[in-house]
């Protein structure tokens, strides 16, 4: 805990504040719709201060951080860019809604954009590039694609897999890609 020094006429104040930060998730996670409107009426510097505070409050409950945050992302999608910048800066709930979300089949976000922001030796987003690239290429698998395309999907897919220590999965990839 940090001890900030009080400007003047304020009192002093105490960081984190696991009081506040419990509140905050118990009374947004209870009532979604005041945390929809929240959001509605924040501009974009608001709402990334929501999702950072989210993220901090997470550390004590992660299942409801990462559940507001992802509600964000189901009613706001638009704001994947936000929630991505704040999730590559410090992980935690902001990540695990990016990654929770593209998990879904009825994912609202655009996915391949997504995997083209996420660089491959991201140390904290590995796993949600890969999981997004494995998605993208089972889809490509179930439609028909050019080879050529389905190609460049399996090469991303051997190279994220390489980074995340998967070694095997990279050859088998990067092998079916030059098939």
């Amino acid at each position: 805990m940090t001890c900030l020094s009080p400007a003047p006429g304020e009192g002093l104040a105490v960081r984190p504040d696991p009081v506040g930060d419990h509140l905050m998730l118990t009374e947004l996670d209870a009532d979604r719709a005041l945390f929809t409107r929240t959001l509605d009426s924040a501009d974009r510097p608001g709402k990334q201060q929501a999702v950072i505070a989210l993220t901090r409050a997470g550390q004590n409950n992660p299942e409801r951080a990462t559940g507001l945050i992802t509600t964000l992302l189901d009613t706001q999608p638009g704001e994947w860019p936000l929630v991505l910048s704040v999730a590559a800066a410090v992980g935690g709930a902001a990540a695990d809604s990016i990654q929770h979300i593209t998990a879904r089949s009825d994912c609202p976000l655009p996915l391949t954009e997504i995997s083209h922001q996420i660089p491959f030796t991201s140390t904290g987003l590995y796993a949600v590039g890969l999981q997004i690239d494995r998605r993208l290429l089972a889809d490509a698998r179930n439609n028909t694609v050019a080879p050529a395309d389905l190609a460049a999907l399996l090469e991303r897919v051997s190279a994220r897999e390489m980074y995340a220590g998967d070694r095997d999965g990279a050859l088998s990839s990067i092998t079916e890609a030059v098939q």
